[in-house]
């Protein structure tokens, strides 16, 4: 799992995707303003063709979170 303080930036360069407005952001920062609301196991949200899949969510915040991409 990805640590959820990776600016989403690097992540997009890494995997050939468009980097959102917020490039900045940290991943986990980023999954819950996509999300808007708390994290939940499993919750997902799209970036390009990739889904990123919360896997450890700790209280309100998340401690790791899974990349699937899409064919």
């Amino acid at each position: 799992a990805l640590h959820p303080r990776v600016p989403v930036g690097p992540i997009c360069d890494f995997l050939g995707l468009r980097a959102p407005a917020d490039a900045a952001a940290a991943l986990g920062d980023w999954v819950v303003a996509e999300s808007r609301r708390p994290p939940v196991v499993g919750d997902s949200v799209r970036l390009g063709s990739a889904v990123l899949v919360m896997r450890e969510p700790e209280g309100d915040r998340i401690a790791g979170i899974v990349i699937g991409l899409q064919h």
